[in-house]
């Protein structure tokens, strides 16, 4: 059996079993996740994608004044989607139940492969930390607070999510397309289209390696 592999926008095959360094292109991740859609697509509004989530994060941490490597880590804590897809976070815990109910319980999770596979040769290429720092774990829940406070129709009062070690957290300018937005909401009307955010995201990622060479 051949093992399988993704063709990328940029011409590359992916092996997504024995990935390598060398196969990886911020280019192909740039483009790839500012057309992923977060929450399987169920936000109100303009698309939210997995590369709004990911600036979003970054500029928490950049906000939050962490040092540039770790707003880096930030802005690519989730660029193995790029090439495995956003797979939501219940439909990750939905195919380990299934596993464990289907197969026996205390096997790794059936996809801890291919992401291991992926995320290992991303941290190789850019030189990131193979553990997650905790301050990227709290700007990425924190993100998620935010977002479920101001991209779902339900409202913030349904939600448990909220942030109350900080004020209000400012929404990073770049996601905004007016500057009258008020400064406290993710807006779904205010969202950069995918191009936009695609580019975004590059020019993000391309100052950061300016500044940390």
């Amino acid at each position: 059996m051949s093992r399988p592999f993704i063709h990328t926008v940029s011409g590359k095959s992916v092996p997504l079993l024995d990935t390598l360094p060398d196969h990886i292109d911020i280019k192909d991740i740039a483009y790839a996740l500012s057309r992923i859609n977060r929450y399987t697509g169920h936000t109100a509004g303009n698309l939210y994608t997995v590369a709004h989530h990911s600036v979003l994060v970054a500029e928490l941490l950049s906000f939050w004044g962490a040092p540039d490597s770790i707003v880096k880590e930030g802005l690519l804590h989730d660029a193995g989607e790029a090439y495995y897809g956003d797979i939501s976070s219940p439909m990750k815990r939905a195919i380990a139940i299934s596993a464990d109910e289907n197969y026996g319980p205390g096997r790794p999770h059936p996809l801890q492969g291919v992401f291991d596979s992926v995320d290992h040769a991303i941290q190789a290429k850019f030189s990131l930390s193979a553990v997650e720092h905790p301050l990227v774990r709290r700007a990425d829940l924190v993100a998620l607070a935010i977002e479920s406070r101001d991209l779902f129709v339900h409202g913030p009062d349904s939600l448990p999510w909220n942030v109350p070690e900080y004020p209000p957290v400012q929404a990073p300018v770049a996601l905004l397309h007016i500057s009258n937005v008020p400064p406290t909401k993710l807006l779904p009307e205010g969202l950069v289209e995918s191009k936009g955010i695609q580019d975004i995201f590059q020019g993000y990622f391309d100052n950061l390696i300016t500044k940390t060479a």
